[in-house]
């Protein structure tokens, strides 16, 4: 029997709409843009957690208590993060009706705690963003059998080697799939460059953190209005159609 083929790297994997990818490009393009900043003020990386554990193991190496507590905090602060966007919105499968406004709205608040934490030069600001990086890659990390990874690209760019891999032996993998592991890691290397751009200069720019708050507040409030809008219809479509015999029943109460 033949082995049937993983759902991530099938041909009849559907190409992305245009919500999901330009969705999942702008998240991309935050975490990328977040992490620059980052690194240009406090030389740790807050969107992964691979970077803040190699310097956790120089860091024991070494002897250096005060930055293995930082390394520590930011691993720590990634991992809450995740942990919130499970209690927020309970799944890794992207899924139409999940709260995603509200995470969004969160992660916003979280940038703007860092921004202002790294104007003070208050290093708690990093544990602070990797929260918001943890939140965010844990928001949708599935698409269709897909693994999808926002705050970072080692993975997409291995799913991409191996679509590669697939195509030079002579197989159709997914086009769909690799247009949108392409799209993410473009937003990725897009936010690094504005994130660089903005942070470097003369002289530091912690405020810059937090300009990436504003979007990604104003986009969790929208898909929040519209989530809401479509359960009230929802809801007034469903009494709507709801029998008209608790009206008769309550002319007979009367009756009695």
């Amino acid at each position: 029997m033949s082995e049937k083929p993983s759902s991530v790297h099938a041909v009849s994997f559907p190409w992305p709409g245009p919500l999901v990818a330009l969705g999942g490009m702008g998240l991309a393009t935050l975490a990328g843009y977040v992490n620059a900043c980052m690194l240009a003020l406090f030389k740790i990386p807050v969107s992964h957690t691979t970077g803040a554990l190699t310097h956790l193991g120089l860091d024991l190496v070494e002897g250096q208590g005060r930055d293995l507590a930082i390394t520590g905090l930011v691993v720590g602060g990634f991992f809450t993060g995740a942990v919130l966007s499970g209690m927020v919105v309970g799944g890794r499968e992207l899924a139409p009706g999940r709260r995603y406004g509200i995470a969004l709205m969160i992660e916003a608040l979280l940038i703007l705690a860092a921004a202002r934490l790294a104007g003070a030069g208050s290093l708690v600001a990093l544990p602070v963003a990797a929260l918001a990086c943890g939140l965010q890659n844990a928001m949708a990390a599935s698409y269709r059998g897909l693994v999808v990874r926002t705050t970072h690209t080692t993975g997409l760019i291995t799913d991409l080697g191996v679509l590669v891999g697939q195509r030079l032996r002579g197989e159709r993998p997914a086009r769909g799939a690799a247009v949108l592991l392409v799209l993410l890691v473009m937003g990725f290397l897009a936010g690094v460059v504005a994130g660089g751009l903005m942070a470097h200069g003369e002289e530091p720019r912690p405020d810059a953190i937090g300009w990436a708050a504003w979007p990604t507040l104003l986009a969790g409030a929208l898909y929040w209005f519209l989530r809401h809008r479509d359960l009230r219809r929802s809801a007034g479509e469903l009494w709507s159609r709801q029998p008209s015999g608790g009206a008769a029943g309550r002319k007979g109460d009367r009756r009695s």
